[in-house]
């Protein structure tokens, strides 16, 4: 079942960047969507969140259509979802423990302080980083930041999950180390996790499904096993330079033979 249905989505500035979008994305999967640079991944994001209004086409979220609405209907679907910002976006002035109770304090006034501290704990326990709430965000690793982010996201346990370019800025390690915590939210609390992401390697790891932009339209949507094996020229395009570089790693990593052969 699609709880997200998006049609003939297309936005333009100075020039067309969405031209026709078609893409469904289905109840509790994790969808990625890959595009090199300049293929409308950020403004597609942006559109299905409502961030940025679409010039035409439609949006269906959780059976409501978004384009056309006024801020205060936006609002009250975007409390059903969580957006992890390309930066984080923390608060710079507010510690971690503010940073993720500002959202239980905005949508849920009067809530009891006892019950803010019970909530924040535990979504920081969901994210593996307890004892830090009293930190500021200056304190705090790339990574470190980048789960404290998601645990604000989450905190309101919303329905759908949107990640920015959730691996930006990261060394490896620590990207597939949010890789797993993407995988690890989907699986724990059900949701529906829509990933925004140049980045292959993330793609194969967490994917249950992936959609290519290019030229502002979807080329090519199916299972990372399905993709890897495909021979449409935009997934060849897209994917030749990662597997270029994957197979002179893994010649790297092989002894000379006897004979000035390779042996594994």
């Amino acid at each position: 079942m699609s709880i997200i249905q998006v049609r003939g989505l297309t936005k333009s500035f100075e020039s067309s960047v969405l031209t026709g979008v078609d893409l469904d994305v289905q109840t509790g999967e994790v969808l990625v969507v890959l595009g090199s640079s300049g293929s409308g991944k950020s403004v597609f994001l942006k559109c299905v969140t409502g961030l940025m209004e679409a010039d035409g086409g439609s949006i269906v979220m959780m059976g409501e259509e978004i384009i056309g609405r006024s801020e205060p209907e936006l609002l009250k679907i975007r409390r059903k979802t969580g957006i992890l910002f390309q930066g984080g976006a923390l608060f710079d002035s507010m510690s971690v423990f503010d940073n993720i109770a500002f959202g239980f304090r905005e949508a849920l006034p009067g809530i009891h302080p006892a019950t803010v501290e019970e909530k924040v704990k535990r979504m920081l326990q969901l994210v593996h980083m307890p004892h830090v709430e009293n930190k500021m965000p200056a304190e705090l690793s790339g990574g470190m930041q980048k789960r404290v982010a998601l645990a604000r996201a989450i905190a309101l346990e919303p329905e759908i999950i949107f990640y920015d370019e959730p691996t930006t800025g990261l060394d490896p390690v620590t990207a597939r180390s949010i890789g797993d915590l993407i995988r690890d939210m989907n699986q724990q609390l059900g949701i529906t996790s829509v990933v925004v992401s140049h980045d292959i390697e993330l793609a194969f790891t967490i994917a249950d499904r992936i959609a290519l932009l290019k030229d502002g339209q979807v080329a090519y949507q199916g299972t990372p096993v399905d993709m890897q094996h495909c021979d449409e020229p935009s997934v060849c395009e897209f994917l030749g330079d990662f597997y270029r570089e994957r197979v002179r790693l893994n010649n790297h990593d092989k002894k000379p033979g006897p004979e000035g052969g390779r042996i594994t």
